[in-house]
């Protein structure tokens, strides 16, 4: 930090009362866009590097994937699939994130620390009971 120049405090692993927590898994992941990915890969990447094997496995394992379920009727392109999904997900991590940033914070009285707060509008009712009686 001092490298940097930068000032304030890092809490580092633990909560700390006071400063900002960081949520690093917050939100759905998707598919990348296999068809794009395996083509740049075919264009200029190794073919023998992992993960080019791994991406031309994978889209393979969903095109057998999507057959075998029938799910290829609605989705008989790879590329619009793994898009839609991305879209989706999207729209789902950006209510989360507004949510979470948006929404105050209940918290238990018996013990106060951050990490036993949740979000109000987020938590059922039994959610917030069980959370409180921690």
């Amino acid at each position: 930090m001092q490298k940097m120049r930068l000032g304030g405090r890092l809490p580092g692993r633990n909560v700390v009362p006071g400063l900002m927590t960081y949520f690093s898994e917050l939100g759905y992941g998707s598919r990348p866009d296999l068809v794009d990915n395996n083509q740049r890969f075919a264009e200029t990447g190794n073919p023998l590097a992992p993960p080019t094997v791994y991406h031309r496995r994978l889209a393979d394992e969903h095109r057998q994937a999507l057959q075998e379920s029938g799910f290829d009727k609605v989705y008989p392109d790879l590329k619009k699939f793994c898009l839609d999904q991305q879209q989706i997900h999207g729209t789902a991590n950006r209510r989360m994130i507004e949510a979470v940033r948006g929404r105050p914070f209940e918290c238990s009285e018996r013990e106060p620390r951050p990490f036993n707060c949740i979000p109000t509008r987020l938590a059922s009712a039994g959610s917030r009971r069980a959370a409180n009686s921690r």
